[in-house]
C-alpha cells in the first residue's frame, strides 16, 4: 500500500516517582518528533496522576499522527508501544500480497526478538536465584 496514513494514538507511561514519569513522557515525545516518516499533527499531554491503590504514577498523551507509509506505522508500534491506535485515513486499504508478507514477517521477527530477550532474562533469573541460595546457605 502506498500513501500516507492519518492515525489517532495514545501513549501511556506508568512508573514512579511522579517527576520521572512526567520527564519520561517528554523524552518519548521528543524522540517521536525526531522520527522520519512521522508527523505530529496534534498532541495533548496530560499531567501524571497517582494510580488509585498503587504506588505508581500514570500519564498519557493523545496524538494525531501522519505516517508516510504502513512500514512507518508498524515501526512506531514496535518502538513506542502505544496503548491505542485508530487509523482515521484512509478508510479503505489495498495491499499487494508481498506487502502483507513483509508486514507479517516484521511482526514475527520482532516477536522472536522479544522471545529471545525473555529467555535470556529467565536464564539470568535462574542463575541469580541459584547464586542467592548459595550465599544464604550456612557455612
Amino acid at each position: 500500500m502506498k500513501g500516507k496514513l492519518k492515525v489517532k494514538s495514545i501513549i501511556e507511561i506508568i512508573g514512579t516517582p511522579q517527576k520521572f514519569v512526567e520527564e519520561a513522557m517528554l523524552v518519548v515525545l521528543a524522540k517521536l518528533k525526531q522520527r522520519s516518516g512521522i508527523s505530529i499533527l496534534k498532541q495533548q499531554k496530560f499531567e501524571a496522576k497517582k494510580m488509585e491503590g498503587k504506588p505508581f504514577w500514570s500519564t498519557f498523551s493523545e496524538l494525531e499522527l501522519e505516517f508516510a507509509n504502513v512500514d512507518d506505522l508498524l515501526d512506531y508500534c514496535f518502538d513506542f508501544l502505544p496503548s491505542s491506535i485508530e487509523i482515521i485515513d484512509p478508510v479503505d486499504f489495498h495491499f499487494q500480497n508481498f506487502e502483507v508478507n513483509n508486514i507479517f514477517n516484521d511482526i514475527v521477527a520482532k516477536l522472536h526478538e522479544y522471545h529471545m530477550h525473555l529467555k535470556n532474562l529467565e536464564a539470568e533469573n535462574i542463575i541469580l536465584k541459584r547464586e542467592t541460595a548459595k550465599m544464604s546457605e550456612p557455612k
